[in-house]
Protein backbone atom coordinates (compact mmCIF):
# COMPACT_ATOMS: atom_id res chain seq x y z
CA UNK A 1 0.00 0.00 0.00
CA UNK A 2 1.31 3.42 -0.94
CA UNK A 3 0.72 6.68 0.91
CA UNK A 4 0.51 10.24 -0.50
CA UNK A 5 0.83 13.33 1.48
CA UNK A 6 -0.59 16.91 0.68
CA UNK A 7 0.43 19.96 2.36
CA UNK A 8 0.12 23.67 2.49
CA UNK A 9 1.61 26.39 4.16
CA UNK A 10 -0.81 28.72 6.05
CA UNK A 11 0.58 32.35 6.91
CA UNK A 12 -0.63 31.60 10.44
CA UNK A 13 0.19 30.44 13.56
CA UNK A 14 -0.59 26.49 14.35
CA UNK A 15 -2.84 27.45 17.21
CA UNK A 16 -4.85 29.84 15.29
CA UNK A 17 -4.78 26.87 12.66
CA UNK A 18 -5.47 24.39 14.70
CA UNK A 19 -8.39 26.35 16.36
CA UNK A 20 -9.94 26.83 12.71
CA UNK A 21 -9.64 23.45 11.58
CA UNK A 22 -11.00 21.83 14.94
CA UNK A 23 -14.01 23.65 14.84
CA UNK A 24 -16.95 21.73 13.10
CA UNK A 25 -18.83 24.69 11.93
CA UNK A 26 -15.53 25.28 9.43
CA UNK A 27 -15.53 21.97 7.85
CA UNK A 28 -17.62 22.87 5.02
CA UNK A 29 -14.40 25.42 4.24
CA UNK A 30 -11.57 23.71 4.70
CA UNK A 31 -13.38 20.20 3.10
CA UNK A 32 -15.29 21.22 0.79
CA UNK A 33 -15.08 17.83 -1.38
CA UNK A 34 -16.42 15.86 2.63
CA UNK A 35 -19.01 18.50 3.64
CA UNK A 36 -21.30 20.46 1.60
CA UNK A 37 -23.37 21.68 4.04
CA UNK A 38 -23.45 22.82 7.75
CA UNK A 39 -22.41 20.41 10.56
CA UNK A 40 -25.10 18.81 12.65
CA UNK A 41 -23.54 17.30 15.97
CA UNK A 42 -25.07 13.51 16.93
CA UNK A 43 -23.42 12.89 20.53
CA UNK A 44 -19.85 12.45 19.77
CA UNK A 45 -20.09 12.61 15.61
CA UNK A 46 -20.37 15.42 13.10
CA UNK A 47 -22.91 14.42 10.28
CA UNK A 48 -22.54 16.05 7.01
CA UNK A 49 -23.92 16.19 3.72
CA UNK A 50 -21.34 15.24 1.35
CA UNK A 51 -21.22 13.99 -2.23
CA UNK A 52 -21.89 10.24 -1.26
CA UNK A 53 -24.53 10.80 1.00
CA UNK A 54 -25.17 11.73 4.16
CA UNK A 55 -21.72 10.56 6.90
CA UNK A 56 -20.40 10.59 9.87
CA UNK A 57 -16.90 12.13 10.99
CA UNK A 58 -15.17 11.24 14.36
CA UNK A 59 -11.71 13.48 15.37
CA UNK A 60 -9.44 12.78 17.44
CA UNK A 61 -10.03 14.46 20.76
CA UNK A 62 -8.24 18.02 21.32
CA UNK A 63 -4.67 18.30 21.80
CA UNK A 64 -1.86 20.50 21.67
CA UNK A 65 -0.02 18.28 19.27
CA UNK A 66 -1.84 19.51 15.89
CA UNK A 67 -3.51 16.14 15.49
CA UNK A 68 -6.67 16.43 13.51
CA UNK A 69 -6.92 12.72 12.54
CA UNK A 70 -10.37 11.83 11.53
CA UNK A 71 -12.69 8.91 10.41
CA UNK A 72 -15.05 9.14 8.11
CA UNK A 73 -18.04 6.38 8.16
CA UNK A 74 -19.34 6.03 4.94
CA UNK A 75 -22.88 5.22 3.83
CA UNK A 76 -22.31 1.73 3.52
CA UNK A 77 -20.54 1.59 6.67
CA UNK A 78 -17.15 1.24 5.32
CA UNK A 79 -15.19 3.55 7.72
CA UNK A 80 -12.04 5.68 6.56
CA UNK A 81 -9.22 7.13 8.10
CA UNK A 82 -8.02 10.41 7.59
CA UNK A 83 -4.17 11.29 9.05
CA UNK A 84 -4.38 15.78 9.50
CA UNK A 85 -1.23 17.31 11.21
CA UNK A 86 -0.80 20.79 11.89
CA UNK A 87 2.70 21.34 12.14
CA UNK A 88 5.06 24.50 12.96
CA UNK A 89 6.60 25.85 9.50
CA UNK A 90 8.74 28.99 9.05
CA UNK A 91 5.94 30.87 7.36
CA UNK A 92 3.08 29.84 9.68
CA UNK A 93 1.91 26.03 9.87
CA UNK A 94 2.21 23.61 7.40
CA UNK A 95 -1.03 21.05 7.19
CA UNK A 96 -0.24 17.71 6.33
CA UNK A 97 -3.05 15.09 5.04
CA UNK A 98 -1.88 11.81 4.26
Amino acid sequence: MQSRHVSIVVPASVDDVYGFASDPRNLPQWAAGLAQSEVELRGEDLVVQSPMGEVLVRFAPRNALGILDHDVVLPSGTVVTNPLRVFSHPDGAEVVFT
